[in-house]
């Protein structure tokens, strides 16, 4: 799908902050700086928007979140095994989760392994719906990923997600994180670690930021 003028038009201007900033860092290299790998940025965006959605704190992604739809629940065979509520296929980030019946919704995840989930095998340990949990597990495949939510439910309530969003799709304040990630990849790519480090720490600032406009 061919992308608008306008969408355009903002990855041409994130391109050429990257490209500036890359300009900027290895002026004052002594002797002949690498060539800068300039095709490779759109595709370091593209990595940095997914990125930054892992690195913000869940508060900041509500403005960014979508609700889930159609999605076809799993129950298990096992007793002690929990619903399986297959994840889209855009989905970057867990936000939450409610199952009907449950009395809160759920806004983080366990690990797999916790001792949570082997508690379900016994009745008297079982968790009810006053104290749902979930865990973020494989599903059909390595790359496609599904939640297993106790106790079990019949029906989705609500679940709401961080979807994976173009970079050029993105709002306009993730801007500057977005452009201090990409900048430190390509330095990486060009070997020069030093200042691939001095631009995270220009993205540690820009997540700070983009934490305090968006809390």
């Amino acid at each position: 799908m061919a992308i608008t003028a306008e969408q355009q038009a903002k990855l041409d201007r994130l391109i050429n902050l990257v490209t500036l900033r890359i300009d900027e860092y290895t002026e004052d290299i002594d002797g002949e700086a690498p060539e800068a790998p300039i095709g490779d940025i759109p595709s370091e965006l593209g990595v940095s928007a997914k990125a930054i959605l892992h690195l913000l704190p869940r508060f900041s992604l509500f403005s960014l979140s979508k609700k889930a739809d159609a999605v076809v629940l799993v129950q298990p065979t096992a007793e002690e095994r929990g619903t399986i509520v297959p994840l889209p296929d855009d989905y970057v980030r867990f936000i939450s989760i409610r199952m009907a019946g449950w009395h809160y919704p759920v806004t983080s995840v366990i690990r797999e392994d916790d001792d949570m989930i082997k508690k379900q095998a016994y009745e008297y340990l079982k968790t009810t719906n006053n104290s749902p949990f979930a865990t973020l597990v494989p599903y059909t495949n390595a790359s496609k990923k599904a939640l297993e939510v106790f106790p079990k439910s019949d029906t989705l309530q609500d679940l709401f997600y961080a979807p994976y969003y173009k970079v050029y799709d993105l709002p306009d304040q993730f801007d500057d994180a977005v452009v201090w990630h990409a900048t430190s990849n390509v330095l990486l790519t060009m070997r020069l670690t030093a200042l691939a480090d001095k631009a995270l720490q220009k993205l540690d600032l820009a997540i700070k930021i983009l934490n305090s406009e968006v809390a």
